[in-house]
């Protein structure tokens, strides 16, 4: 969390203020904390996401071409290449 809190302005619809007006009513929290944290928690999900991220975008896109030049879905083709790598492993033991 950062200690520079920033001013912003954005639209929310009258579902999301609703459901914001029953949630600030049984937290006893404010409005702007309440969405605050809502934005630390989004932010959090998102930098988890980027760090879970194993390819860069050129492998992930070499995996895709190959898993079509094979006819396979991408997660296929991880499998069978995981598996073939499996296989040269243990033969050589």
């Amino acid at each position: 969390m950062s200690s520079k809190l920033e001013r912003t302005t954005f639209t929310i619809t009258q579902g999301q203020n609703g459901w914001l007006d029953e949630y600030t009513e049984r937290t006893g929290l404010l409005k702007s904390e309440a969405v605050r944290r809502a934005v630390d928690q989004f932010r959090e999900r998102e930098d988890a996401k980027y760090e879970r991220q194993m390819l860069t975008s050129e492998q992930s896109r070499d995996l895709k071409q190959m898993s079509r030049a094979k006819s396979m879905s991408v997660i296929a083709y991880i499998r069978f290449l995981i598996d073939r790598e499996r296989n040269r492993f243990f033969k050589r033991y």
